[in-house]
């Protein structure tokens, strides 16, 4: 369609968690050091197309030639494990085009919110695999079901996005810290406004 904004839903799994690699404390974690596994991207009502590493450089020039890249952790994961395959500034070059729905919720409410608790609170719906056991079925050969998880992510993250659009809202569990006992404690559901276009 001339002059339709062309939307990218965007997701990608690893080869590896940090722990993997030595990155036990959160403050070694470097994603750019992770390999693709997998990567999936949903431009407006296309199917799924699924990228592997080695088509790190072609995934990349899909999401530039885009208007507006949408995901979940995009900004602190997804980009710095790209930019370490495609050798580019990817957070950089892509940042004006870019809606990162952890990061825009996180501004408001000072927490990291999980796309699964979104989605559950939302949607009705929950991701299809515990995204730490991801990486080792890569590994192990159930690479198929890791692509399927990896589709199932995007839908639900673009599930999410035209729901936050059309709402203005989303709703997500808010928790606090207990400095005393070192965890989170929930507090309840609450909703925060989004105004995504």
């Amino acid at each position: 369609m001339v002059g339709e904004c062309k939307i990218a839903f965007f997701d990608l799994e690893t080869e590896q968690l940090f722990e993997d690699l030595g990155m036990e404390s959160k403050w070694s974690r470097d994603p750019s050091r992770l390999s693709i596994a997998c990567a999936c991207v949903k431009v407006n009502e296309e199917p799924c197309r699924v990228f592997l590493k080695e088509q790190a450089k072609e995934l990349f020039d899909l999401l530039q030639s885009c208007d507006l890249v949408v995901g979940h952790n995009l900004f602190s994961f997804d980009y710095s494990v790209l930019q370490g395959a495609v050798k580019q500034p990817v957070a950089n070059l892509l940042n004006t085009k870019t809606l990162d729905m952890l990061f825009e919720i996180e501004k408001k409410t000072s927490q990291r919110v999980a796309l699964n608790d979104l989605a559950k609170l939302n949607l009705g719906e929950e991701k299809t695999e515990d995204s730490r056991s991801v990486p080792f079925m890569w590994r192990t050969g159930k690479r198929q079901q890791v692509i399927d998880y990896c589709i199932n992510d995007v839908e639900m993250t673009r599930k999410l996005y035209e729901f936050g659009r059309d709402h203005h809202k989303l709703k997500y569990t808010a928790k606090t810290m207990d400095y005393r006992r070192d965890e989170r404690i929930i507090i309840g559901v609450k909703e925060v406004e989004v105004s995504w276009q």
